[in-house]
């Protein structure tokens, strides 16, 4: 069954579901604020500004909500949905990402043109440590949380930086070794399977052919145990326009992975290497979704699973709806 719930008009760039309280979270970076959802009731709550708002992480343990934005780190109390802190982390925030351990209450966020991961303290919204130098232009942030470490995906150096989340100390970089031979490449942002070790990266590359550019995006399988890769071309553009409008969502749960293509307005069932496509689901009628989104700037998409309820969840930009899909 798919629900259609209504939010706001605009061009949402990220979404984080609570599943303990059921709300989701959407950031509106062009609008400048961040929206609840309340599932349940099918209902929008009062706007949170922020300025420039992007990713979103959610602690379910405290019930405290993190949205990176152009000042900081919007601190919001689950229960009231007020801000209850603004972290400044002391540099000018641009495409960054931000990410929650909620076992050890920490939090990480990067700077696009920093060059850094911040630690901060979930109790005292306070850094912990001196930044943590990693790669080129840092964008997303993947946690297993069964070993405390700490991906992070950099775009401008195409590698991985790896952090111990017992020590705050950089213990390994990951060269990335993908098929494009491109004349730029980086990953976006990056998921960590617990059981496996696998990361899950969304890679974006641009080559040049007779003067014209070539943009892609896929989806990288990447084994640590083994230190293979496997690649799956998403989408590809030629000329003045990126490919554009693909998000990806992994399902902890069934170890699968969702890809919306809003161009068809469909989302991709693939399997856990990311090769082998297991089915389709149709959001409704087919059109030409308003939504754009560059691969040049950070977005962990508006894609979603709760794996715990077994469901998936997808804007529609044209038509202001967030689709609730039972999985």
């Amino acid at each position: 069954m798919i629900t259609a719930i209504p939010i706001e008009k605009g061009y949402p760039t990220y979404i984080s579901i609570n599943s303990q309280t059921r709300t989701a979270y959407l950031s509106y970076s062009s609008s400048n604020f961040i929206l609840p959802v309340d599932i349940e009731r099918l209902s929008i709550g009062h706007k949170i500004e922020a300025k420039f708002p992007e990713n979103i992480a959610i602690n379910p343990v405290s019930n405290m909500i993190y949205a990176s934005s152009s000042e900081g780190i919007h601190v919001i109390d689950g229960s009231t949905n007020l801000v209850t802190a603004l972290i400044e982390i002391g540099k000018v925030r641009s495409l960054g990402a931000v990410a929650v351990n909620p076992y050890t209450n920490t939090v990480y966020t990067t700077c696009f043109d920093s060059n850094v991961l911040t630690v901060i303290d979930g109790s005292s919204n306070q850094s912990v440590t001196e930044a943590i130098e990693v790669g080129k232009d840092p964008r997303g942030i993947g946690i297993d949380l069964a070993s405390n470490r700490i991906f992070v995906a950099n775009s401008g150096s195409n590698s991985i930086s790896v952090v111990d989340g017992k020590v705050n100390k950089l213990v390994d970089t990951i060269d990335i070794h993908s098929g494009s031979a491109a004349v730029r490449k980086g990953p976006e942002f990056v998921v960590v399977n617990p059981i496996t070790k696998h990361l899950y990266v969304q890679y974006c590359a641009i080559l040049v052919a007779e003067g014209q550019a070539i943009f892609l995006i896929s989806l990288l399988v990447m084994d640590t145990n083994k230190n293979t890769v496997s690649e799956r071309n998403i989408c590809s553009s030629m000329g003045g326009s990126p490919a554009a409008g693909i998000a990806f969502a992994y399902d902890k749960a069934k170890n699968v992975h969702y890809i919306s293509k809003t161009s068809s307005n469909t989302v991709l069932k693939l399997d856990i290497s990311g090769k082998k496509k297991l089915g389709t689901i149709s959001l409704g009628k087919s059109v030409i979704w308003k939504r754009i989104l560059s691969p040049f700037v950070y977005v962990t998409e508006p894609i979603t699973v709760d794996s715990d309820a077994n469901r998936l969840y997808v804007t529609e930009s044209s038509r202001n709806i967030l689709y609730e899909v039972d999985l």
